[in-house]
């Protein structure tokens, strides 16, 4: 009789641990990382993911307002570019944050919990996507955005007041490591191209005619922009700051900078600055 017992006791305790690692893997699993949301798509090798996961940082700020937890859980962001991508949670004590979100992923004027928003205080192309798992709502960010950006993203809580914003509502800021890694290589004395592994600018005084090839050291060649026939690495951003131009191109897929030899712009081969 003792022998069953302890067999009954042993068996209980097994799937007490059974169910709490399964649970512990559900989470694991369903929490989407950067490289999930904005490049598994285009990257799915795991050399690809290793590099991702390199340039990544797991930022963990958090502001806890009321009810609600709202962290800034990874980013991926160049300063030198001026793009990133971040990934937010959102939590509500003994509920599900609120978010009216549609089959694309959007809410109504990007705002969530009947009273945030997030905001990028620099002009420039910047998309929010919602993702509910369970309780925790998602929002997945992604910018590329004009010469001057100061690396910070704003909460507006429009439930509180503040005379000394902008707008008038209180603002929380999340602060962005940079995580990227980049080359310069000079053009002339007024231009330069600059490219990072997830994008890349061309500075200085406009082209009107593009053709920007990247060698490899494996002896592979690539075209990156070749403006005669309309191709390019995605919808290209261009501003204009006195009279300096830059235009940037957001990379579909992540670029290994390590492995590139040189790089040949309109037939001309770049140094490095």
């Amino acid at each position: 009789m003792e022998k069953v017992r302890n067999k009954l006791i042993a068996a209980a305790c097994f799937l007490v641990v059974c169910f709490i690692i399964g649970n512990a893997v559900t989470y694991v699993v369903s929490q989407k990382t950067i490289w999930d949301v904005f490049f598994e798509k285009n990257n799915n090798t795991a050399a690809k993911r290793a590099q991702a996961e390199k340039l990544m940082d797991y930022n963990g700020q958090t502001y806890e307002i009321d009810d609600y937890t709202i962290k800034l859980e990874q980013t991926l962001f160049d300063a030198k570019t001026d793009i990133g991508y971040c990934i937010f949670s959102v939590k509500k004590k003994n509920g599900e944050p609120e978010a009216e979100i549609d089959k694309w992923g959007n809410t109504p004027t990007d705002s969530f919990g009947n009273r945030f928003q997030f905001d990028i205080f620099e002009t420039g192309t910047r998309t929010y996507q919602f993702e509910r798992q369970k309780d925790i709502l998602y929002v997945y960010v992604t910018f590329a955005l004009d010469m001057g950006y100061d690396g910070t993203i704003d909460l507006i809580d429009y439930q509180q007041k503040d005379s000394k914003t902008i707008d008038g509502y209180r603002r929380y800021v999340y602060h962005l490591k940079e995580t990227s890694t980049y080359k310069e290589y000079k053009i002339d004395d007024a231009r330069k191209l600059t490219v990072s592994p997830i994008g890349l600018t061309l500075d200085g005084t406009k082209m009107e005619s593009v053709n920007l090839k990247f060698y490899y050291k494996d002896g592979s060649v690539r075209t990156i922009i070749d403006s005669k026939k309309d191709i390019e690495p995605g919808s290209p951003h261009e501003c204009s700051v006195n009279g300096r131009v830059r235009r940037q191109y957001t990379f579909k897929e992540l670029i290994d900078i390590d492995a590139i030899d040189y790089v040949l712009l309109n037939n001309r081969k770049l140094s490095l600055q």
